[in-house]
Order: C-alpha cells, then structure tokens, then sequence
C-alpha cells in the first residue's frame, strides 16, 4: 500500500512582498507539515491551504474530489495573490526524507 503526502507548490505570486516565491513547497505527511531544509513560506499562504489538507492526503476517489480537477488554492492577501497547487505524492518521492538513508 502506498503511502501518500500533499505538497502545495507556489504556481504564481502577482506582487510579491514575502520571501516565497514561484517554485516554493511545502509537505504535509499525514499531520506533520515539512520544509526542505532551510526553505521558508508565506505563513498566511499556508494557512489558506490548512482546511482543504485532509481531502487531498485521503481516498476519496477522483470522481468525488473537487481538488483533483482544480487543485488550486489562493492566499487570503489579494495584493500579493499567491497560487498553491496542492499535489497528491507519494512519500518515497519526498527526496529529503530520505537523504542520508543507507
């Protein structure tokens, strides 16, 4: 069985005025959120992408699953507009989890 993780990737930052940038991501591993090493993200951007986590990390079948067809998620700051996509991975594609591993 595998094991799947959510990773938000930023698709596009109209006006940027944080530190994230197109290409940024984050992982979230059933209730643990992970950044590669020393990668920072938009803490509000973040926030916009926290309640619509759990229909991404479960099963719920494509037919039913909204995000699926449009995994797409704002940040709440209209200026600066980050847009997430939210992919459903699995976690032995996680690279940096695994760094180090014998």
């Amino acid at each position: 069985m595998t094991e799947y993780a959510v990773r938000v990737i930023v698709d596009r930052v109209d006006s940027p005025t944080s530190t994230t940038k197109v290409g940024d991501y984050f992982d979230v591993v059933g209730s643990t959120l992970m950044l590669p090493p020393g990668a920072t993200f938009d803490i509000y951007a973040m926030n916009a992408v926290f309640p619509v986590l759990a229909l991404r990390l479960g099963d719920f079948g494509e037919e039913n699953d909204w995000l699926s067809r449009k995994p797409y998620i704002c940040s709440p700051d209209p200026t600066e507009n980050i847009v997430m996509r939210l992919d459903r991975i699995p976690v032995s594609e996680i690279s940096y989890l695994h760094d180090g591993e014998a």
